[in-house]
Formats: C-alpha cells, structure tokens, sequence
C-alpha cells in the first residue's frame, strides 16, 4: 500500500514536472486519500511552496526575494537545506522520506532541528533499522535517499518504474505484506488526525474541555508543527488565552536535551517586549510536557509574502 501511494506522488510529480514545477513539501500531510468508488486516490496538496524550474521565467526572482529555507526540515533535500538550487530529484528525495515515514512510522533522522538538518546533510539513512523489509524496499529507499541529486531516480518516470518493479517482486515473492520488526525499545509515533484527541504515556489525554494541571482549559487542537501538537487554551488562574505546544518525546525523554530547554524556557520568561513572543513557561502534565505561550491571532511573513509575492517599501520599512 504505502509503494502504491508512492507510485501515485511520483505520477503527480511527472505531471508537474511538465509545467516546470518543483514542490518543495512533499511529506505526509501535503498528501491527500480519496476514496473514488472502490480505489484509494492520492492527491498532492498545498502548492504553496512550489516553484518554478523553468529557466528565465521570472518566478527566481520572485521566489529569492524571499530569502533563506523554505519547506519542512524533515522530509528536505539536502540541496534544499543548504538552499541550492533544486529540482524534481529533490522532490524525489522527499518522497524518499515519506515512503520511509509510511513503512516505519517515522521520519529517518530525528532529534532537534539543528540535527535532522545536520544528519540529512551527511549522515547515511538508518537502513539497519527497517530490517524485517525486502530487500528491494531497501535498495529503493536508499536509492530515493542518496544525498547526491545525480545519484537518485532522475526523473519521476524513472522513479515510477523502479517503484512498480518493486510491487511486482513483491507480490511474486508473496511478500506484499512484508512489516518492519522494530526494536523492543523503539517506539514507533503514532500520527493522530487532527480532530482526535492525543494521548501520551501516562494516560495524559489533550482534547477541546479537558483542563491540565487544574489551569489550562484546552479551547480547540490546531495541530501538529515540527515543535510539537499545537492548542488554544485559557489559562483560568491568569484569565488569559495561551498557547500550549505539547512537545514530541524526543524533546522530552533525553534528559540532557530537557535540562536544557529548561534554562533556556528561564531565561525566556524574564524577556518581556512587545515584539517578542511571551514565553510564560514549561509545564508537565504526567508525562507529557508543554509550553505556555502567548496567544496570538494573525499571519506569519512567509504566508504574507506568498499571497503578495512582494511588498510595497512603506510597509517593509514598518516591518524593519
């Protein structure tokens, strides 16, 4: 199932491919089920962050203006991160990673932001983690995966290809259903749609009506970031709305990583200046813990520059 969705992105990456366009954000939640009478349709969303690959087209220009990376750290191309230019191989590599993603329930690098970056740049992909895969699932991740452009399925024809001979050793071998023994100590995350509720070890459940740490009464889910499950919350004590990022257990179960988000939260709270975030901070409901934030209503620069392209020099000077 998950080569067969994989097959069906790099159908949506040919047809843009034909009008010159690169993603840039292929990953889990950019791809879209739909159910069309008895067959499972992928669709890719969110094109907001494509370009164009067309040489003088004008849209470099306008795609620069914007400056420094774009896109979702984990499931980027190296060439992506260090903000080379790129093509459809990097959406390749993405796809790469989501594939990695569906067969083991998460991405292949980990860690802080800084590190999945580091480790995406040059560290080899854990392929000795996914033992219990064919061979030939392996031999096409690390192909998707290779960190040089010229070393990767070229075109997603080429990929299309590689993917569908895959399914057909598969299924002669009798081995379609083929699962990822994991490591007794490895615990796989679990995506959790968005209207559902989260639960974490410890029984800890974070839902619209549930209060936590008998203060944060959760307003509504606003869903997951690379920090963490986002939500909009009152805080009863203070009578305020805040924001609360329950942050991901590789933030939290490494002890040495903890500590030091700790002094760092400290060191946040005391910084108060209206254009600053206010970091009120870092709480622990059983085992899951948060941060309080903040609450704010509006829009980032990147989705403003993406709806205007540009901006006119009064407000850029304001912005300054």
């Amino acid at each position: 199932l998950a080569l067969q969705i994989a097959d069906q992105v790099a159908r949506a990456l040919n047809a843009a491919q034909q009008h010159g366009l690169v993603h840039r954000d292929i990953k889990p939640a950019n791809l879209m089920l739909v159910r069309e009478d008895d067959e499972l349709v992928v669709k890719v969303i969110d094109f907001g962050l494509a370009k164009t690959a067309v040489p003088g087209s004008g849209e470099d220009i306008v795609t620069m203006s914007m400056g420094g990376f774009v896109g979702t750290p984990h499931f980027a191309s190296p060439e992506q991160l260090e903000e080379r230019e790129i093509d459809v191989r990097s959406d390749i590599y993405s796809l790469g990673v989501t594939l990695w993603y569906m067969l083991a329930g998460h991405a292949p690098f980990g860690g802080s932001l800084a590190q999945v970056m580091s480790q995406h740049l040059s560290k080899p992909p854990p392929i000795e983690k996914l033992h219990g895969l064919p061979e030939t699932v392996t031999a096409l991740l690390s192909r998707t995966l290779e960190k040089d452009p010229g070393r990767r399925p070229q075109t997603p024809a080429e990929l299309r290809q590689e993917i569908e001979k895959v399914i057909a050793s598969l299924h002669s071998a009798g081995a379609a259903n083929a699962k990822i023994v994991a490591d007794e100590q490895e615990e796989f995350a679990t995506i959790v749609a968005s209207h559902s509720p989260v639960e974490h070890t410890g029984g800890t459940h974070f839902e619209p009506g549930k209060t936590l740490a008998g203060r944060y009464q959760i307003i509504a889910n606003l869903g997951e970031t690379n920090s963490g499950r986002i939500f909009q919350a009152e805080d009863l004590a203070a009578e305020r709305e805040v924001r609360l990022i329950v942050l991901h257990r590789d933030q939290t179960e490494d002890s040495t990583t903890y500590t030091q988000l700790e002094r760092e939260v400290d060191k946040l709270t005391r910084v108060q200046h209206p254009n600053l975030l206010h970091v009120y901070g870092l709480e622990t409901a059983d085992t899951a813990s948060f941060l309080v934030v903040e609450w704010t209503e509006g829009f980032s620069l990147l989705e403003l520059l993406r709806a205007r392209r540009e901006l006119e020099a009064d407000e850029l000077l304001k912005l300054l």
